[in-house]
């Protein structure tokens, strides 16, 4: 998309008011965007999970005129192994950009700086989903699909902090205060997936970027039958 721009937020200012002053703006014009996408939010909710954490990383979908079309949340954590899991928190794309791949090309953009083993978000939403088992062109192992979950899918879930009370299905129960309304899915295995998310709960994905994660796994298991 050459008219979107992907940026990561830069967090070091001369000084505090600065600082501050800067992260309003950002959340005002974050919060437009998640209003117009119809998000129940706030500005102190957009605000607090914006700059909560210093740690997040925390990138922008930018037009020509650089004014930010769409966000997203995420943060890096230690897994299963050693793996090294990106979770994303959160994709919000103003309803004019929707529909036209941001969400993958913004992914991507995460993926290829912090070289990932494991990419995981939760979501309600399908589309969201198939956003997610398609990145990087597709052609990842992604989870759940139509096979079993494998043992070392489930540990890895287990060691991530964000989605580690997911069920069998890898759904997230109750992860909404509020009522979620599902968008179309026009995708037989997303709609087959999603037939078993409730209205408040969220699907987990996850999305084995380094094959190795699964080999490693494979030859532990082979040393325990020696």
């Amino acid at each position: 998309m050459k008219n979107i721009i992907i940026e990561e937020y830069n967090n070091f200012y001369s000084n505090e008011e600065e600082k501050i002053k800067k992260q309003v703006e950002i959340a005002n014009e974050c919060l437009v965007i998640a209003n117009d996408a119809k998000f129940p939010t706030d500005f102190q909710d957009v605000y607090d999970h914006l700059f909560e954490d210093d740690s997040y990383i925390i990138l922008f979908a930018k037009n020509l005129m650089n004014k930010i079309k769409g966000f997203v949340i995420a943060c890096e954590e230690k897994g299963y192994n050693n793996c090294k899991i990106l979770h994303v928190h959160g994709i919000v794309l103003s309803p004019d950009i929707q529909g036209m791949g941001i969400s993958k090309q913004i992914i991507n953009y995460a993926i290829n700086k912090y070289n990932p083993d494991v990419v995981t978000a939760k979501t309600h939403n399908p589309r969201c989903f198939n956003a997610f088992a398609n990145i990087d062109g597709g052609g990842h192992l992604f989870y759940p699909n139509e096979e079993p979950i494998p043992d070392v899918v489930k540990n890895i879930v287990k060691s991530d902090y964000f989605i580690n009370d997911s069920d069998e299905n890898l759904i997230y129960r109750d992860a909404y205060p509020d009522e979620k309304i599902q968008q179309s899915k026009n995708n037989p295995l997303v709609d087959t997936i999603f037939s078993k998310v409730g209205k408040y709960d969220a699907q987990s994905i996850i999305v084995i970027i380094n094959n190795d994660v699964l080999e490693k796994n494979k030859v532990k298991k082979k040393e325990r039958k020696l």
